[in-house]
Parts: C-alpha cells; sequence; structure tokens
C-alpha cells in the first residue's frame, strides 16, 4: 500500500473527483528503498493521477 498527500483531489483526465475507494494510476518519481517480497518507495513528487478508468495508456 502506498500513502500519498495529493493538494488536487481530482482526475488530471476528466476532471471528476477522486472518490476515497476509487482505484487510480499515478505518475511519481523516487527511489525503491526497500525490495523484499514487497518493494518500499520513497517518492518526491506526484506529476499524474487519474481514475483507473481514464487511463488510456
Amino acid at each position: 500500500m502506498i500513502d500519498a498527500h495529493l493538494c488536487v483531489k481530482t482526475c488530471d483526465k476528466c476532471g471528476k473527483m477522486i472518490e476515497k475507494t476509487q482505484e487510480v494510476f499515478f505518475v511519481s518519481d523516487g527511489e525503491i528503498i526497500d525490495s523484499n517480497e514487497l518493494l518500499g518507495l520513497k517518492y518526491s513528487q506526484i506529476y499524474f493521477v487519474c481514475h483507473k478508468d481514464c487511463w488510456d495508456g
């Protein structure tokens, strides 16, 4: 699980609010800090976030 704090809580594709239980796709930069069974990620910035259903690849 990744915890992220978003200043703007709208989808970058459709502009609608991202609700608590919706799946999202996001692009960020960062570094892998742990790589056992789960990857630990320390990120510095989120560049893009959208509903998973809005993502067109």
